[in-house]
C-alpha cells in the first residue's frame, strides 16, 4: 500500500457507512415533515460528494506534511475525487434552484427576498462556526500577538466573516490560515455568484416566455443549454475552476431540472452507466475541470436526479444521513484533518508509513462525521428553521416574477 492507493478509500468508505448506519447517528435523520420535499437520490449523493472531498484533501495532506505546500496530487483518482465532488455539488445547486424557479413561477411567482434570506440562514451558521474555530486556532498558533497592524488583521478577519463572498487571505501573517479549513470556502463565492445571476436568468426567462408563451418549456432548458455551450467552447484545461467552468457546471444542473425526470431502462442498467461515467471522469483526465469530465459527470448526475439509485446505494440509510450532514462535513473537514495530522507526534506517525496515514485519516473522518452530526442538530437545523420563519413574514408575491410553467421537479433546497 502507498499513500495514493485506491483500495484504502473504498475500505474507509465502507467502514464509515457501516458506522453511520448504526443508531448512534440517528440524530442526523431529517424530521418527518421534511421528507416529502426531498429527492432521496440527491440527498444520498451529497453525502458521498462531501466524503470524496474529504479523502481528496486527506490524500493531499501527505504532500503538505512533506513539503509544507498545499497543492494538487500526482494521483488522478484522488484529484478527481475532490474536483469531481465539488463539480457535482455545483450541479445540485443549479438543479434545485432552477427547478425552484420553474416550479414557483408556475404557482405564484418567486419570492426573492425569502429565497435569499433562506440562503443566508442556510449557509451562515455552520460557516461562521468553522471560520471562528479557525480564527481561534490562528490565535493560538500566533501566540495571541499581533504580527501585522490592527487595521490589516481586522480587514483579514472581516473578509473571512463575509460568508465566502470576499477573498480570503492569511490572518495575522499565519500563512497556513486557509489550510486549517482545507481551502474549501472558495466554492461559496461561486455559489453566491450563481444566486445573484439566478435573478437575472429568471427575469430573462420570464420575458421570453411572456413573448412566446407556448414555448416556455423549450426555453426553460434552451437558456441553460446555451450557457453550457458557450462556456465549453473554450479550450483551456485549468487545474482550478474558472468562471466559465463553474457556469457550465451550474447550467448542467439547470438542464437536468428543466428536462425533468426520465427513465431509460431498468435501474441496474442506469446504475451501471453512472458508475462507468464516473470512473471514466475520475481516471481518464488529468483534471475534472475540462469539457470531457464535466459532461460525463453531468450525464451521471442527470441519471441520479432522475431516480437512479446506483444499486440502492444513494437511497440507503447511511447515504441519506451523510447527505443531511454533508454541509458540516464539507466545511469542518479542514479542522478534523488538522487535528489528525498537524500535532508533531501524529505528523511523524503519518509520514512513517502509509498504513498509519490512512488509519489517522479514517479516525479523523469518523470524528468529523460525528461532529457534523452534532453541529447539524444544534447549529445548522435551527438556523434553517429560523431562516424559514423570517422568510415567511414576506408576502408570497413580494419581489416575485410570475410566469406559468408546467415542469415541477422534485428536490430539496
Amino acid at each position: 500500500m502507498n499513500y495514493f492507493s485506491v483500495w484504502p478509500f473504498f475500505v474507509c468508505l465502507a467502514v464509515i457507512c457501516a458506522a453511520v448506519a448504526t443508531p448512534l447517528f440517528r440524530l442526523a435523520d431529517a424530521p418527518t415533515t421534511d421528507k416529502a420535499k426531498r429527492n432521496p437520490g440527491l440527498d444520498g449523493l451529497r453525502g458521498f460528494l462531501a466524503l470524496a472531498v474529504v479523502f481528496h484533501h486527506g490524500a493531499m495532506y501527505h504532500g503538505y506534511l512533506m513539503t509544507g505546500i498545499w497543492k494538487l496530487l500526482p494521483s488522478r483518482f484522488y484529484t478527481g475525487l475532490g474536483q469531481g465532488g465539488v463539480s457535482v455539488f455545483f450541479m445540485i445547486t443549479g438543479y434545485l434552484f432552477w427547478g425552484k424557479i420553474i416550479a414557483d413561477q408556475h404557482k405564484n411567482g418567486v419570492n426573492w427576498r425569502a429565497l435569499y434570506i433562506g440562503r443566508i440562514f442556510r449557509i451562515a451558521p455552520v460557516y461562521l462556526l468553522a471560520v471562528c474555530s479557525m480564527l481561534v486556532i490562528v490565535g493560538f498558533e500566533t501566540g495571541w500577538t499581533l504580527a501585522e497592524p490592527v487595521s490589516t488583521v481586522a480587514k483579514e478577519v472581516t473578509n473571512w466573516l463575509a460568508l465566502g463572498i470576499r477573498p480570503r487571505y492569511e490572518v495575522n501573517g499565519f500563512r497556513d490560515t486557509q489550510v486549517l479549513l482545507a481551502g474549501v470556502t472558495w466554492s461559496l463565492r461561486f455559489e453566491w455568484d450563481f444566486y445573484g445571476a439566478l435573478f437575472v436568468l429568471a427575469l430573462t426567462l420570464a420575458a421570453i416566455c411572456r413573448m412566446l408563451p407556448a414555448r416556455h418549456q423549450l426555453f426553460s432548458w434552451l437558456l441553460p443549454g446555451f450557457i453550457l455551450a458557450a462556456c465549453l467552447i473554450r479550450s483551456p484545461s485549468p487545474n482550478y475552476p474558472d468562471n466559465a467552468i463553474c457556469c457550465a457546471l451550474f447550467s448542467l444542473g439547470m438542464l437536468a431540472a428543466a428536462c425533468g425526470p426520465f427513465r431509460l431502462g431498468p435501474d441496474w442498467l442506469r446504475s451501471s452507466a453512472v458508475l462507468a461515467l464516473v470512473a471514466i471522469a475520475l481516471v481518464g483526465f488529468p483534471s475534472s475541470y475540462q469539457a470531457g469530465p464535466v459532461l460525463l459527470l453531468g450525464a451521471a448526475f442527470t441519471l441520479i436526479a432522475s431516480g437512479c439509485t446506483v444499486f440502492g446505494i444513494m437511497t440507503s440509510r447511511p447515504a441519506i444521513r451523510l447527505g443531511d450532514i454533508s454541509y458540516g462535513i464539507y466545511l469542518l473537514q479542514g479542522l478534523a484533518l488538522a487535528a489528525a495530522f498537524r500535532p508533531a507526534p501524529l505528523r511523524l506517525l503519518a509520514l512513517a508509513d502509509p498504513y498509519y496515514h490512512w488509519l489517522l485519516l479514517l479516525s479523523a473522518t469518523l470524528a468529523l462525521v460525528g461532529a457534523a452530526t452534532i453541529v447539524h442538530v444544534i447549529v445548522e437545523r435551527p438556523g434553517i428553521t429560523l431562516g424559514r420563519r423570517i422568510a415567511q413574514r414576506f408576502a408570497p408575491d413580494d419581489a416575485a416574477v410570475i410566469v406559468n410553467f408546467d415542469i415541477r421537479p422534485s428536490g430539496r433546497i
